[in-house]
């Protein structure tokens, strides 16, 4: 039904450009474009289904690279401060492990989402054996190493019956080097 209106309202417009184009012979020739305009009926819905898988990727790509972009400012920040407040004189008991788990757990409830995971590493800066005339500034010069996993969204679909679940993630990392019970001192 759609097609014939369709078809009707061409025809009806081809004859009155056609009668405006044979009073006027200098102005125009329509019939040429008669054919084409029949021709490439519903071209654009073909060409919008053919691009709309496109244009979806890129919004999903754009979505997932602002997300990105926006927590590693925030991881950046927040580890920083969770570092200079945990990592050198942690609360409750005084070990690395116990500092390294409250790191953790304030830039958890910091990034507050569940896009990314959060891991907390520390290592013990001390003298190189291997170097006779090294030594420790300090002996409890620790670096904090926090990391960012990002996953992106959607993490799973279905497409054409075919489930997808892609377990790619995007690392940030971010160090810092601190005197651990010497509030102030960063190397």
């Amino acid at each position: 039904m759609f097609d014939n209106t369709l078809h009707h309202l061409c025809s009806a417009l081809a004859a009155s450009i056609h009668n405006f184009c044979s009073n006027n012979r200098n102005v125009c020739r329509f019939n040429s474009h008669l054919v084409a305009l029949q021709d490439n009926a519903g071209q654009m819905c073909v060409e919008l289904v053919v691009l709309m898988p496109i244009i979806l990727v890129v919004i999903l790509i754009s979505y997932n690279v602002g997300m990105y972009c926006n927590l590693c400012s925030r991881f950046d920040r927040c580890a920083q401060e969770a570092i200079l407040v945990q990592g050198v004189a942690p609360a409750g008991e005084q070990s690395a492990q116990y500092a390294c788990e409250e790191i953790q757990n304030q830039l958890r409830a910091a990034m507050d989402t569940d896009l990314c995971d959060i891991e907390v590493q520390n290592d013990a800066l001390h003298a190189d054996p291997s170097r006779p005339l090294s030594y420790a500034i300090s002996p409890l010069l620790t670096r904090y190493t926090c990391t960012m996993k990002y996953k992106p969204w959607p993490s799973s679909f279905v497409c054409a019956g075919v489930a997808f679940s892609p377990q790619a993630y995007v690392e940030h990392k971010k160090s810092l080097v601190v005197d651990r019970f010497r509030a102030g001192v960063l190397v």
